[in-house]
């Protein structure tokens, strides 16, 4: 019952020792584990070793190798490894039984997973969240790589189709725009599989752009968006999209001190808000594994076209108190950008800037990201948003820079917006408000 393909596996063996350079169809899909029988396993782990020492692959060299290793034996005899070329023959499609492999050891790795799974969820402490967290993790870990490289004759037709598609609806089918002109003109919106960085000083408007695009994305463009938000509530995210839609003081709104007109504002953009596809969590000191899971069911259940994780500073780790505050935020841009990519939608993630970029009011760059570099490495797109300390922060809409500073799809450069603080909101500088 257990999912695996003898027949397939001595096919890939056997092939390989009648033509030892077939042995690179397949040693980039498959490793030892894949194969379900031990002796196979160890013969296969031989074959490996061999070709990284440039090492003749024959029966009698494999032999030597296994017999002074002291795995003859197990990997079953001389007799044994004769007996996988007898009857095979010369030119066998490695790659397809390489692939039937690789999907047989995939199926084993999530039914044995699933198997711990239940006996943990019968257990009375059984804690559902890490249940989730952990079947989520193995099945990301599932290897589903493609071929390999694919001759560009193959890609041409698909290809000219895409730009066709792009031509046709004025940019990349799928991506999310942020609803800013000044950032759409020149980012093309947010592609799907691309990790989104909007990084700022403490106060700078972070929560505020990213809850702007979310709006922009619901309720202009049609777009199912998903919202993590570890540090505020669900309640202080709906407040700030009515002040932003309704534009209403936040100040005011906090205190309840409302007009007849703006209760007006507030029930119209109530309504709206209530049809708009938008899904807010607000589960703080969550790991990135845990929201992976989270992200993946939400994806399955509700078919989002983005998420927005405001913001990534307050995830953890998941090597527990030995790790370092550097491997905690590789761990968790990784872990996003991996997101991404299964996913194929765009994550944007706040993140917080180092306070040395706020000395001699110079402008953010990618080295002032907080905690690793590997932010810098693992982004599609930074928007830095930087605030001069000689605009006035009482004014109805402060200047700011939208600073592109990474961008793997297009232009970077400095962008005019304003950030009316009242309403948390941001607007093109040339918007009559």
């Amino acid at each position: 019952m257990i999912p695996c393909d003898l027949a397939s596996e001595e096919a890939v063996l056997g092939a390989v020792l009648l033509e030892p350079k077939r042995i690179f169809q397949a040693a980039d899909l498959l490793e030892a584990d894949d194969f379900y029988l031990e002796a196979h396993r160890i013969i296969w782990q031989a074959m490996l070793d061999m070709m990284a020492d440039a090492s003749q692959i024959d029966p009698i060299v494999l032999v030597s190798r296994l017999q002074t290793a002291g795995q003859l034996e197990q990997a079953g005899g001389y007799a044994g490894i004769a007996r996988l070329t007898d009857g095979m023959p010369r030119g066998t499609n490695v790659r397809h039984y390489a692939r039937i492999l690789k999907q047989k050891s995939g199926l084993r790795k999530v039914l044995a997973e699933a198997q711990v799974v239940i006996n943990l969820g019968l257990q009375p402490e059984a804690d559902l969240e890490n249940i989730i967290s952990r079947l989520s993790r193995t099945i990301m870990s599932v290897d589903t790589r493609s071929d390999g490289y694919v001759p560009i004759a193959d890609m041409v037709d698909a290809g000219y189709k895409r730009l066709q598609a792009r031509a046709a609806s004025g940019g990349i089918p799928g991506a999310v725009r942020s609803g800013l002109q000044c950032l759409d003109s020149h980012l093309g919106g947010f592609v799907p599989g691309s990790l989104v960085l909007v990084a700022a000083r403490p106060s700078q408007g972070k929560s505020s752009l990213c809850a702007g695009i979310a709006l922009d994305a619901a309720l202009r463009q049609g777009k199912a968006v998903g919202i993590s938000t570890l540090e505020m509530s669900q309640g202080e995210v709906y407040d700030r999209m009515i002040c932003s839609e309704a534009s209403i003081d936040l100040c005011d709104l906090t205190h309840g001190k409302i007009t007849r007109q703006e209760w007006d504002g507030i029930a119209q953009t109530s309504g709206r808000l209530s049809g708009a596809r938008i899904w807010i969590d607000e589960t703080g000191g969550i790991s990135i594994r845990q929201l992976q899971a989270r992200a993946e069911r939400l994806r399955a259940e509700h078919q989002i076209d983005i998420l927005i994780v405001d913001y990534l500073g307050l995830l953890k780790g998941t090597g527990g108190p030995s790790q370092s505050r550097v491997q905690i935020v590789s761990e968790i841009s990784g872990g996003l950008k991996e997101l991404a990519k299964r996913l194929k939608i765009p994550v944007l993630a706040a993140s917080q800037l180092n306070r040395d970029s706020a000395r001699d009011n110079r402008e953010p760059n990618l080295a002032d990201l907080r905690d690793s570099g590997s932010l810098e490495q693992d982004a599609d797109q930074v928007i830095m948003i930087h605030k001069p300390e000689s605009s006035q922060a009482d004014c109805l809409c402060t200047p700011v820079s939208l600073i592109v500073a990474k961008n793997r799809h297009g232009r970077t450069g400095r962008y005019s917006a304003g950030f009316h603080k009242r309403f948390t909101r941001f607007v093109d500088m040339h918007d009559p408000e």
